[in-house]
């Protein structure tokens, strides 16, 4: 089962916790990060902070570590705002980076836990088609309403949504667990591996 992760503004995944989910979890990694715009950039659509900058591939556990690491170090103004974490085990699709999460999306990005209906001959996973066919619909602020109406449609998957704006929203938050920092985690299969 994979393992989707949303830390909070200002926290990081140790190493041993990234080493546990990827060994739990080793079809895939990525991270996913709001980019802030430079303060010389003035346009800035739908007034976002930034873009979302992502990080991921079907390398080893010491890489992925060291792709987190290099990219909180490049730049530490990706820890003001929430980030994504992603863990994949292959149900549909090919192992493969382009079915490694997160998903951008026009207006954030996304990563899943679970199973989702969808083409299962095609190369690309369930979630890739999910995230091409929600691409340019969904936008930061989902109504209270609209959240509980999609964890009822996608039953006991989970999704979670980094925004441009630098929020970030949890469907079906309550069938995974924060952790003692708060980071939000899709389930607990990975710590036996701690």
């Amino acid at each position: 089962m994979c393992v989707a992760v949303l830390c909070p503004a200002g926290k990081t995944l140790p190493d041993n916790v990234i080493a546990a989910m990827h060994a739990s979890n080793r079809d895939s990694w990525g991270f996913g990060f709001l980019q802030p715009y430079s303060p010389q950039v003035t346009a800035r659509p739908f007034g976002y902070k930034g873009f979302i900058r992502v990080v991921k591939g079907i390398s080893d556990t010491s890489d992925a570590i060291k792709k987190y690491r290099d990219a909180i170090k490049s730049d530490p103004t990706l820890l003001e705002s929430p980030h994504l974490a992603h863990f994949r085990i292959t149900t549909a699709g090919l192992s493969n980076h382009s079915n490694a999460h997160p998903f951008i999306l026009d207006h954030g990005a996304m990563i899943h836990n679970g199973h989702l209906p969808g083409d299962t001959t095609s190369d690309h996973s369930d979630t890739a088609q999910f995230a091409q066919a929600i691409r340019n619909v969904v936008r930061p602020g989902l109504s209270t309403s609209t959240v509980e109406w999609m964890g009822k449609t996608i039953g006991s998957n989970k999704l979670v949504f980094l925004w441009r704006d630098g929020t970030a929203q949890i469907i079906n938050e309550d069938l995974g667990t924060r952790l003692d920092d708060g980071t939000w985690v899709s389930n607990t299969h990975w710590q036996h591996r701690l």
